[in-house]
């Protein structure tokens, strides 16, 4: 999952920077496969972090696609969620005009595999591929609906869903799920996009993985590796499942991103000191996407020297971006001590009231008419059903 041209637009006067981190990556890719010249070459979906990416992504990525066809390697694409069109207003995927020039084979059904067969060393190897279907909902599973082609004597399947022994980030659960049971027993290599992070799983005698991506897109990926697979297959298939030898590519020029979580109390007088001194504890690095969760319950005296201004002010110009998510700092409720009145019934609580002020009175006068005025109030309270 590539995701070129993501929309970047919180990153403001660094939108454009923002932007470059992923062209970078994929072309760090690309240069790594015009080196070692695999037969193959394989985009499991998101090339694109949307339907509409701008031109220079595009021209972008067809000179890098025109390069590897150049050298003879063969390229593989499908769309993923994110440059598959959701309807017909949306049109069509940025794909089909890569698929276009010729560089690149473009798999556009989304109901149906397409397929090609070609010899890679006197070893015929068939290649499928689906792109995203958006009319599937999370209950479906792909590969109940459509048949992989295993029609080589090595058979690879591209797709871009969840596979269901693997947990899945909840911002991707509602996309459809393969299961193990699914998965032709014939098949050799599952590629698979959606998933961001590095993940091998072995189903049968398929080798099923996710490759990770070159750029973290959002914090879930925070603790995650960055990188490429490169997958060897064994063309002699000896034993039941066939040699497969999977390796992961670190791409450790990905920019980082670190989330730092703070809890005020009352005892910081000075918020945005507790703020700085905990993040210079954690040191990230200056290119670092940063992101503070502030916490706490404060009364209004130590609230009122929080400032979302200061903080940013402060970190600007140390950090690539600064997020801040104070959500859970709220203001401290000081709880009134309720009289004893207002737990009494109407009646109870009255008289207790001109009780209270007949005692402490030593006017005889006022004291004749205290009680007077509790006669009275007495009688109309029970008159309407005070109890």
């Amino acid at each position: 999952d590539l995701h070129l041209d993501p929309p970047a637009t919180k990153y403001r006067e660094k939108k454009f920077e923002r932007k470059a981190d992923f062209p970078r990556g994929f072309e760090r890719i690309v240069k790594f496969a015009l080196e070692v010249k695999p037969d193959l070459f394989l985009v499991c979906g998101d090339l694109f972090d949307r339907v509409n990416p701008r031109n220079p992504p595009r021209m972008r990525v067809i000179r890098a696609f025109r390069a590897l066809h150049n050298q003879g390697i063969r390229v593989f694409i499908i769309g993923g969620n994110h440059d598959m069109p959701r309807s017909m207003e949306e049109g069509l995927s940025p794909l089909a005009e890569i698929g276009a020039t010729g560089y690149v084979e473009f798999f556009s059904e989304v109901k149906n595999f397409d397929y090609e067969v070609m010899d890679i060393d006197g070893l015929s190897v068939c290649v499928s591929g689906v792109s995203f279907n958006h009319r599937f909902d999370s209950e479906d599973d792909p590969l109940e609906i459509m048949k992989i082609p295993l029609n080589g004597d090595v058979n690879i399947a591209m797709l871009h869903y969840n596979l269901s022994p693997i947990r899945t980030p909840s911002i991707w659960a509602n996309a459809p799920v393969i299961r193990e049971t699914s998965i032709p027993r014939d098949l050799d290599y599952l590629a698979l996009g959606h998933i961001h992070e590095h993940i091998e799983l072995n189903v049968g005698k398929t080798k099923a993985v996710y490759p990770s991506s070159p750029e973290r897109w959002s914090f879930l990926e925070e603790n995650k590796e960055k990188g490429f697979i490169v997958a060897e297959i064994d063309g002699d298939a000896m034993d039941e499942r066939r040699k497969i030898r999977i390796n992961f590519v670190e791409m450790k020029e990905a920019r980082p991103i670190k989330t730092i979580s703070i809890k005020l109390t009352e005892q910081d007088k000075n918020p945005l000191e507790k703020i700085l001194n905990t993040i210079n504890a954690v040191n990230p690095p200056p290119e670092a996407i940063l992101r503070l969760i502030i916490k706490g319950e404060l009364s209004e005296k130590v609230l009122i020297r929080y400032s979302r201004g200061d903080i940013i002010r402060a970190l600007e110009h140390r950090f690539f971006h600064v997020e801040i998510r104070d959500i859970d700092l709220v203001r401290k409720i000081e709880r009134e001590e309720i009289p004893d009145e207002a737990k009494m019934s109407p009646l109870v609580a009255y008289r207790t009231y001109f009780e209270k002020l007949i005692n402490s009175t030593n006017d005889s006068e006022e004291k004749k008419v205290l009680k007077r005025a509790l006669e009275l109030g007495l009688e109309i309270l029970e008159e309407v059903g005070a109890w």
